[in-house]
């Protein structure tokens, strides 16, 4: 089956990463393509073109000439299914994979809680996009019940996944992790107002002022303030940028923080799980599917609920958060890998190939 994605520029970041990882659960099966739309292709297009994916470029804009772009690169690929991961000009491509006479879905990845005639503006875009017959797929059930509650947008589940590597287990067996007692935490987000990472910064400082010996290592980019804040932390917050390989960190980690006030899926909480790595997480996303696993400590968006989480954390004996971060481990893998979304995926588009929603 042939299939081409049409995305933004190509981030470090959560629909990218699954691409990647999701090549691998159907790469005997698909051949894969897709078209970049961002200004630039994105540096994570090396990533994708490793995975599998033949990548062209067709830069936004505006016009009728982006339209027949795009039109242009569909029928020249010929593919199966036209699978669709952007918000902006999402009906725009709808109606290319229409005029080109090819089925489309649409991957819905976050959670747009728009207003007014901005979001009167989205009930009609996705009106008329499954009018056009494209099918769409929320990432986590808090996505499907906001595209159902703002948009009046029926929607598909298919959880994010993750693909943690096979020698995870032996990575924390050889990392060189200075720790000197302290308790290494970890959070994985680029700043926006959603992620919420002063509340964490300043949660991680505020238990440590209480008395916790913890530290925070941030993967991701942030704003001078949040760099200040690093700087003036005494090394009990570093910020070490975008990376490629998290596992690396996570190696290192004793948990995972999310403070985030609203989120799609958060792929970074699925990757840490899948570690077996404790999760204090904001309820966004796919920590409800965790909820009920002792080693998830489901917490409120501010810096009191984070260090209160934090000295609770630190009073579970060693030997049970062992067992409890295993019991996570297990369950993650099982039902949040890559493997079983392609099979998901793979089902949606043969339906929509014997012409079904």
């Amino acid at each position: 089956m042939r299939i081409i994605h049409v995305l933004g520029e190509l981030k470090h970041s959560g629909a990218e990463m699954m691409l990647k990882t999701g090549a691998e659960g159907c790469q005997r099966s698909h051949d894969l393509f897709l078209i970049s739309t961002g200004a630039k292709v994105g540096d994570f297009s090396h990533f994708l073109r490793n995975a599998g994916y033949e990548i062209f470029h067709a830069p936004f804009s505006k016009s009728i000439k982006h339209f027949r772009d795009v039109c242009k690169i569909i029928r020249m690929v010929n593919p199966d299914v036209v699978h669709l991961h952007t918000e902006r000009a999402a009906l725009l491509y709808s109606m290319a994979a229409a005029l080109c006479g090819k089925p489309s879905v649409r991957s819905i990845h976050n959670e747009f809680e728009f207003h007014g005639f901005l979001r009167f503006r989205r009930i009609l875009t996705r009106a008329f996009s499954r009018l056009l017959g494209t099918t769409q797929i929320s990432c986590s059930p808090s996505v499907k019940r906001m595209e159902k509650r703002l948009f009046y947008n029926p929607t598909i589940t298919v959880d994010n996944w993750a693909n943690v590597p096979t020698d995870f287990l032996q990575m924390i067996g050889e990392a060189n992790c200075a720790n000197n007692g302290t308790l290494r935490f970890i959070s994985i987000a680029n700043e926006s107002p959603a992620k919420n990472l002063k509340a964490l910064f300043d949660g991680i400082l505020l238990a440590r002022k209480e008395g916790s010996d913890v530290s925070l290592i941030h993967c991701g980019s942030v704003g001078q303030e949040l760099s200040q804040i690093s700087s003036s932390s005494g090394g009990s917050i570093r910020v070490v940028g975008t990376v490629d390989n998290v596992f690396e960190y996570l190696s290192c980690s004793d948990a995972y923080v999310c403070t985030s006030l609203n989120e799609g899926g958060p792929l970074s909480l699925i990757e840490a799980a899948s570690c077996g790595i404790y999760c204090m997480t904001t309820m966004v996303g796919l920590a409800e599917r965790l909820e009920p696993l002792e080693a998830v400590i489901i917490i409120q968006p501010t810096a009191r609920s984070l260090a209160d989480a934090i000295h609770k954390f630190l009073l579970i004996p060693s030997d049970i958060r062992t067992e409890n971060a295993k019991r996570l481990r297990e369950y993650t893998r099982r039902r949040f890998n890559a493997r079983r979304g392609a099979k998901m995926f793979g089902i949606i588009y043969e339906k929509r190939l014997r012409g079904e929603s």
